[in-house]
């Protein structure tokens, strides 16, 4: 079991991990999220833009080339995006885009628009309940 990163907070192994996102604009704040492969949950690490650029090239170095391939602002499984690296370029029918930060995107290969639409909706709900759950806690904050 390989850990990536040297912060606490980043220790995750390698083989629980789908993706990662450096900083995507549904986040209300900063941050990189890690898409795990246990049915969708989500880690999220927060900082300031700088603290996510160090993050995000320590995570970098620490994958292994062979298991990750970059695609913008996503590290994902090489065999989810074999095809996308192959032609450095996603096309319609294979890939789906969800907008990052600076209008950089990321794509992940679909069989189906089902698995596509399942997946969508679920990573929406994710995100939701993130955000959920980080205005309760400043809301707690203030009050204290």
């Amino acid at each position: 079991m390989e850990p990536i990163g040297k912060n606490e907070i980043i220790q995750v192994p390698i083989e629980l991990i789908d993706a990662i996102f450096l900083r995507p604009d549904e986040a209300d704040e900063p941050g990189i999220l890690f898409l795990l492969k246990d049915g969708g949950t989500v880690l999220s690490v927060l900082g300031s833009d700088a603290e996510c650029d160090t993050m995000w090239t320590t995570i970098e170095e620490a994958l292994p080339n062979s298991d990750f391939v970059r695609y913008h602002s996503v590290m994902f499984r090489a065999e989810s995006l074999e095809s996308v690296e192959q032609r450095k370029t996603p096309q319609l029918g294979d890939c789906i885009y969800f907008g990052l930060r600076n209008r950089r995107k990321f794509a992940r290969s679909y069989d189906n628009l089902t698995e596509l639409n399942q997946d969508l909706e679920e990573v929406t709900a994710i995100l939701s309940t993130l955000q959920d759950i980080r205005a309760s806690t400043r809301a707690s904050e203030t009050k204290q």
